[in-house]
């Protein structure tokens, strides 16, 4: 089911455009068995009903201009996309071409293209004086298309916006961390493991290159559930795995289940059990899906953009998603059935890894700007707020080394004190919990 939604969602442009098409497609295959068949055209009302040369000259004109509004459609996306990838960050580009709408409009007058000349190619020069449907069909279809294509124009100049992108961004980013939150509530959750009580170890190795998107071990616990032992995957989710990298390790005492001939099917299961992508995916990986709004943040820092309000409020929906975070206690995830001997062990939701792959960058390109600095201040105070007991003491941590790498880029006595307030807020704090 996991790898079903993979793919839905990481081909969803394409989805929504082939979906429209097919729809019209569908149409043009009724229209054409009811003009040129007369398949049910005695339940059809005179109404809708007209001559066949009024309908060519409609279908003509419709066809004309639905590939001229489709090449529009398309030149009005590749800008969004070029403003997307040059004042955000390049991967953003696939939020807007996500959105059902922008799709569903260029689906809408591709299909609309087909279904005029499919139409106009069944229509027969000598049957001048027979009624035909496809044209009031064409005429409904083309005022539902006009319609799309309005709320797209109003979508376009809303989602340009690099507030509502942001909002967006992070609505996003946030649906993906719940869900995972909720996809582990029922899994134990610990800081560390040990393996000492265990005597042998086999390795794995994976033999394709890309991003881990999923592990699914379902199938791998029920089959193996009687064997005792520690299946422990080191990479985690969105990270990115190359051939012949170490990928898993097997903890066990029993060397009886295991035999020579045993070994490649145990490893022909475990990396069934991970789907690697060539590029990322924020439908599981929810550190990517924080990446996007740290790099808006980043670009906007930039010295050739130079906006920190921009960063700044990225900052502040960061501080919201980290705290979520926060929320989940321990580092790794430890999978196993009521009735399994055997465990699996991997890593999700450290957030010390979290909050350094989230805001390193942003101190080291910030770290001489008062108010990007004050912003990191007040997302971990955000964060802080929504935190486990043990997830404080990482964020008081963290807030240390910001403290400590930033501090001395300002001289001033009022600046020093902006960041001083903040970080004694966070380390008054600490004598409270």
């Amino acid at each position: 089911m996991g790898k079903i939604r993979l793919f839905m969602d990481s081909h969803k442009s394409a989805i929504y455009l082939l979906r429209y098409i097919a729809v019209a497609l569908l149409l043009t295959i009724i229209v054409i068995g009811v003009d040129y068949f007369g398949i049910g055209k005695g339940f059809i009302p005179e109404l809708l009903l007209t001559k066949i040369d009024v309908a060519r000259s409609i279908l003509t004109a419709l066809s004309g201009s639905f590939l001229t509004i489709t090449t529009f459609t398309f030149s009005t996306i590749l800008s969004v996309l070029s403003t997307y990838s040059s004042n955000y960050s390049p991967r953003v580009v696939e939020n807007f071409l996500a959105k059902k709408i922008t799709m569903k409009v260029l689906g809408l007058f591709v299909g609309g293209f087909i279904y005029s000349i499919m139409t106009l190619f069944f229509m027969k020069t000598s049957d001048l004086g027979v009624m035909v449907l496809s044209a009031t069909v064409a005429i409904i279809y083309t005022i539902y298309s006009v319609i799309n294509f309005v709320i797209f124009i109003f979508s376009v100049s809303s989602l340009i916006q690099s507030g509502n992108l942001i909002v967006n961004t992070f609505r996003e980013s946030a649906e993906v961390i719940e869900r995972s939150i909720e996809e582990i509530s029922d899994m134990e959750r610990i800081s560390d493991y040990s393996l000492e009580s265990y005597h042998y170890k086999e390795d794995f190795y994976i033999d394709c290159d890309g991003f881990l998107e999923l592990i699914e071990l379902e199938e791998l616990l029920e089959k193996h559930k009687d064997q005792e032992g520690m299946l422990v995957i080191h990479p985690s989710i969105g990270d990115f795995v190359s051939r012949n990298q170490k990928v898993a390790s097997l903890y066990y005492n029993d060397w009886s289940h295991l035999a020579e001939d045993n070994l490649p099917g145990l490893k022909e299961e475990l990396l069934k059990s991970f789907t690697v992508k060539e590029k990322r995916i924020t439908t599981k990986d929810y550190k990517y899906s924080i990446q996007k709004i740290i790099d808006i943040a980043l670009r906007a820092i930039s010295p050739g953009i130079n906006d920190p309000n921009t960063a700044m409020k990225c900052l502040d929906f960061a501080g919201v998603l980290l705290g979520k975070i926060s929320t989940v206690e321990g580092c790794y995830n430890c999978s196993k059935t009521e009735d399994s001997r055997l465990a699996v062990i991997y890593e999700s939701f450290n957030l010390k890894k979290d909050l350094e792959d989230s805001l390193n960058q942003i101190v080291f390109y910030g770290k001489e700007d008062l108010f990007v600095v004050s912003a990191v201040m007040d997302a971990l105070l955000s964060s802080y707020h929504q935190a486990t007991k043990e997830n404080k003491e990482i964020i008081r941590d963290y807030s240390n080394y910001v403290y400590d790498r930033t501090i001395d880029n300002f001289q001033h006595e009022r600046e020093r004190k902006i960041i001083d307030s903040r970080y004694e807020l966070l380390n008054f704090k600490e004598n409270q919990v």
